[in-house]
């Protein structure tokens, strides 16, 4: 399992959809994955809009209608974003429910069986975001609870789960460190993966930000992936920057 640490509006959700819609569209000798996306924070129609931005590389302003294609390339990418993305839902290689389809553990473990069983793929839950999940119970309790469940999921269910989740509100400005995740000792310990999520350009501001990139004359952000724990077999430690 991998977890998404972040500050609030860093990021976190729209790397967790990027993973997501990569691995929705992989293809392993005609054997499909199926990625199922709990929105525990947006609706459907977020998600739908956010993951055609992803698929055509293209701005919310034109998937979401609010402003017309200018280009032919525009013209071409929207239509290749909702031709994909319908693909990837109709096949259940892609699907997104939010709270107003499952509103329970045990309503989302049941959601992965079903797929499971349905498709025969090896299926894969984002849940975004783990401290939104319906539980009872204080904070610490919150997260017991969460971490057993993303267990049960990857150790019984044998699913790959990738979660985001809030860190604790820090003083210090800068990149997070493992000490700033929520519930650290348990989640640190329960996350195979855990990669940090930051932008320096929603903390410090478009002018303050020493890295960025410029789109139509405006300073645009960089997200920092920093991977502080990776107790896999595959890849290692390290930062890497997306646009």
């Amino acid at each position: 399992n991998i977890i998404l640490p972040g500050d609030s509006h860093h990021g976190k959700s729209i790397v967790a959809n990027s993973i997501g819609i990569s691995m929705a569209s992989l293809t392993n000798e005609n054997k499909h994955c199926s990625v199922l996306y709990w929105a525990l924070d947006d609706s459907f129609q977020a998600i739908s809009l956010r993951s055609m931005s992803i698929i055509g590389k293209i701005d919310k302003e034109l998937i979401g209608g609010l402003r017309r294609p200018t280009t032919d390339d525009e013209i071409k990418a929207l239509k290749y974003a909702r031709e994909t993305l319908s693909s990837l839902i109709s096949e259940q290689r892609f699907v997104v429910k939010d709270t107003y389809d499952i509103d329970s553990l045990q309503l989302a473990s049941q959601w992965i069986q079903k797929t499971q069983d349905k498709t025969g793929n090896d299926v894969i839950m984002i849940v975004d975001a783990l401290n939104d999940l319906p539980i009872d119970g204080d904070d610490f309790s919150h997260i017991e609870q969460s971490m057993d469940w993303i267990n049960y999921l990857t150790n019984i269910l044998r699913c790959c789960v990738i979660a985001t989740t809030h860190n604790r509100k820090r003083n210090a400005p800068g990149e997070p460190s493992l000490s700033d995740l929520k519930g650290n000792n348990k989640t640190v310990y329960v996350g195979k993966i855990i990669m940090s999520i930051y932008n320096q350009m929603q903390e410090v501001g478009p002018d303050n930000a020493t890295i960025g990139w410029v789109k139509n004359g405006k300073r645009q952000p960089i997200i920092c992936a920093n991977v502080m724990k990776n107790k896999t077999f595959f890849g290692g430690k390290g930062k890497s920057y997306f646009k």
